[in-house]
């Protein structure tokens, strides 16, 4: 069980849209920094973030740039930085797949989750895009073979502030 963790903190109902269906946007609540003093605070170029202290891990070489991973025995968290940062495609084809839409910081915020039978279970995902939309998109999966995410990926999401425009 990772510490610091109350009640999930997003109000609006977790639901798979029907295409063409109106989109509810919800205003999360503003994060508290005593929500995370169990938690370490994970500084990157353009935002920062609060994360489970057994997170471990940091930047990756990848094609596009702006690849992070941290790990621990049970969770996986990836983050992408680039135009074509993944979104929930095949993963709506999940029964078990949800998603809301809401603000968090500066940025509007697609999160989903769904279950599958394969070695990371529970699975989370957000996709930051911007007003002024800009040339990146910030992509943050959280991934974990035993325990349900839900309420972490959450309070990982609600956690990100933006410095400035997203940067690799």
């Amino acid at each position: 069980m990772v510490a610091g963790l109350t009640t999930a903190t997003f109000s609006q109902e977790c639901k798979k849209y029907k295409e063409g269906e109106e989109i509810k946007i919800e205003k999360v609540k503003k994060r508290r920094s005593k929500d995370y003093k169990d938690w370490q605070k994970i500084e990157l170029n353009s935002f920062s973030f609060y994360a489970p202290k057994e997170l471990k891990g940091g930047a990756e070489k990848c094609i596009e740039g702006g690849c992070y991973d941290f790990e621990s025995n049970d969770l996986s968290l990836s983050i992408d930085i680039n135009p074509d940062a993944g979104h929930a495609t095949f993963e709506k084809e999940y029964q078990s797949y949800c998603e809301i839409f809401t603000r968090i910081d500066k940025a509007n915020a697609w999160i989903w989750y769904f279950e599958q039978d394969k070695k990371y279970k529970y699975n989370a995902g957000v996709n930051f895009t911007f007003k002024n939309g800009g040339d990146y998109k910030i992509g943050m999966y959280l991934f974990s073979k035993s325990e349900n995410i839900r309420e972490i990926s959450e309070k990982i999401f609600r956690s990100v502030k933006f410095k400035e425009r997203p940067k690799r």
